[in-house]
């Protein structure tokens, strides 16, 4: 059988769905299964905006997991791009950056490296609000995204300390990209 993986992927699930696709430790997958699941994740890519040609980051060890983001990036013709676990935060943040990956999927044993790039983040707000002696202050933290209450007249400073302490949340080649939205709601405010 000649073509794309994608295409013979596609044509064994279609023809022989029971047939075992992965096995992982007691647990055996069918052509059917990861089938069924890839193209789930791979509508939740689309709903993410993630298109052809994108790129999607794999921060996982050999999984079913893994698995399942590689076919469904096939399914939709993004790239996927295999991020080595053992990265530091740092070096994490700078391969997302010079790949421009879209989306990242990972397992909850990785979400403290990344993690570790929004605490620093917060932290450098808060010393930069201190140092400024602004009134506006943080209130929330949401997975990449840092909500403040802002006090009117402080939104020009305020905008420009975010970009310049978020985007210094550690030392890279290219600037960390930081966009800022300004609304009465989180929703107006949407970026």
């Amino acid at each position: 059988m000649l073509g794309t993986l994608r295409d013979n992927f596609a044509a064994t699930a279609l023809r022989r769905p029971e047939r075992a696709a992965l096995i992982y430790g007691d647990r055996t997958y069918s052509y059917g299964e990861l089938n069924a699941c890839a193209s789930q994740f791979a509508h939740l890519l689309v709903d993410l905006n993630v298109h052809k040609g994108d790129a999607v980051g794999l921060l996982l060890h050999n999984c079913p997991e893994f698995a399942i983001g590689f076919v469904a990036c096939q399914k939709i013709g993004a790239v996927s791009s295999c991020l080595n676990y053992r990265l530091s935060a740092a070096a994490l943040a700078y391969a997302v950056q010079q790949e421009k990956l879209k989306v990242v999927l990972f397992n909850a044993e990785f979400s403290a490296k990344i993690a570790d790039i929004i605490k620093q983040a917060m932290l450098n707000v808060e010393v930069a609000l201190e140092a400024k002696a602004l009134k506006s202050r943080l209130l929330l933290q949401v997975h990449d995204e840092l909500i403040f209450e802002v006090i009117r007249g402080e939104e020009d400073v305020l905008t420009v300390l975010a970009r310049e302490a978020m985007g210094s949340a550690y030392p890279l080649k290219a600037p960390l990209e930081v966009s800022v939205g300004i609304g009465k709601s989180w929703n107006e405010a949407a970026h």
